[in-house]
């Protein structure tokens, strides 16, 4: 299997609006080590084109960039993937309530 990486299969969605069953699950298993990492790892940021795509505010985290395509793709019942790494990453202090409050009001 071939190895992609975020922003690779991120702009091949922005540019077709569809997944690949492999590029899913990389984006399944990217979410997944997230979660096995644990608190204090320091999420890289998205670049603003990505993030913007998936409404999300500039300076959001791949992290979040991957869960809201996630989201996106294929729904899941509350909460969604996106809130609950906002809500890991407040918890962790990587970012503060009131931007964990404006992204959802700019995304959700």
């Amino acid at each position: 299997m071939r190895s992609h990486d975020v922003a690779e299969v991120v702009a091949g969605w922005i540019a077709d609006r569809s997944l690949s069953r492999r590029k899913k699950a990389f984006l399944e298993m990217v979410y997944s080590q997230y979660w096995e990492a644990g608190a204090g790892c320091a999420p890289d940021t998205a670049g603003w084109y990505y993030a913007s795509e998936l409404d999300l505010p500039p300076g959001s985290f791949s992290i979040q960039v991957v869960a809201a395509l996630l989201d996106l793709v294929e729904p899941q019942p509350a909460p969604s993937r996106l809130v609950q790494v906002t809500e890991d990453l407040v918890e962790d202090g990587q970012i503060s309530r009131e931007a964990a409050e404006g992204l959802y009001a700019h995304a959700l």
